[in-house]
């Protein structure tokens, strides 16, 4: 977390031999847990430990106010995508219409929604696929812009035009579609949630704290 504001750093339970773990747990104070469904979990040589691909895996997080983000918001996620021939789901807000994705040509794109219109926001380049890479979304909605980062570095920056987001009532899913369709091909990890807009600094000390774990 970065200065107590965080909803909170998602961490996979470390596995039990032969028992696949069920719970992720929300390390702040909102206790947004979530639950795994279908996950292989993968021990990189850092030991960590990440969320890998199983066809119908995903994480679910029950809806609560701490996750429905009108305003300012951040996420990022450890990707390491393999396969770029089917669409890859990041995070999708039910009932919000607000989601991510990464495009069949590897592009990410991020869709928020203020009243009617969908707000759209295109990474322009793609993801290395078998490479670990830091996704970064950002949303600041006193300058009503979205941004991209990769590695901590700037992809995009979009004029939304809108300073707040429709929330809804709905669960967090990551990983996938709620209905199990679109997984992330690959391993995933390290997903984090933050009621404020990160900064580009903010966003480099994250990425510098965090990527000897993940070999680069």
């Amino acid at each position: 977390m970065i200065g107590g504001k965080s909803t909170g750093l998602v961490l996979a339970e470390k596995p039990s031999i032969g028992i696949a773990p069920t719970r992720l747990y929300d390390q702040s104070r909102y206790a947004n847990h979530g639950t795994h469904t279908g996950i292989t979990m993968v021990q990189l040589p850092s030991e960590l430990w990440v969320n890998g691909s199983a066809g119908f895996d995903k994480i679910t997080i029950s809806d609560a106010a701490s996750i429905q983000f009108p305003m300012s918001f951040a996420y990022m996620i450890w990707l390491n995508i393999t396969d770029f021939t089917i669409r890859n789901e990041l995070f999708v807000k039910a009932g919000s219409g607000n989601y991510s994705f990464v495009e069949t040509n590897g592009i990410p794109k991020v869709v928020v929604k203020s009243g009617a219109a969908e707000k759209t926001t295109d990474a322009g380049s793609a993801l290395t696929t078998s490479t670990w890479q830091l996704f970064t979304y950002v949303f600041n909605a006193t300058t009503g812009h979205g941004f991209i980062y990769y590695d901590a570095i700037e992809k995009a920056n979009t004029n939304l035009g809108v300073n707040s987001l429709d929330t809804g009532a709905g669960d967090l899913t990551i990983g996938n579609l709620a209905t199990g369709t679109r997984p992330i091909v690959g391993s995933y990890g390290l997903v984090k949630l933050f009621n404020y807009p990160l900064t580009p600094a903010q966003i480099r000390a994250i990425y510098q704290k965090e990527r000897h774990w993940f070999g680069v």
